[in-house]
């Protein structure tokens, strides 16, 4: 099994990635995942 993770974008605070799943002969999933980086503590 090999995943693959694309950085695809960057919005203010918030990121996009393209992931891929691929089995021995062919892919076997495939998507796009998003984050946001949030802001811990009081400064």
């Amino acid at each position: 099994m090999r995943v693959t993770a694309e950085f695809l974008t960057v919005d203010s605070r918030k990121l996009r990635f393209a992931v891929a799943a691929h089995g021995e002969y062919k892919q076997v999933g495939a998507g796009t995942r998003r984050r946001a980086i949030v802001k811990i503590g009081g400064r």
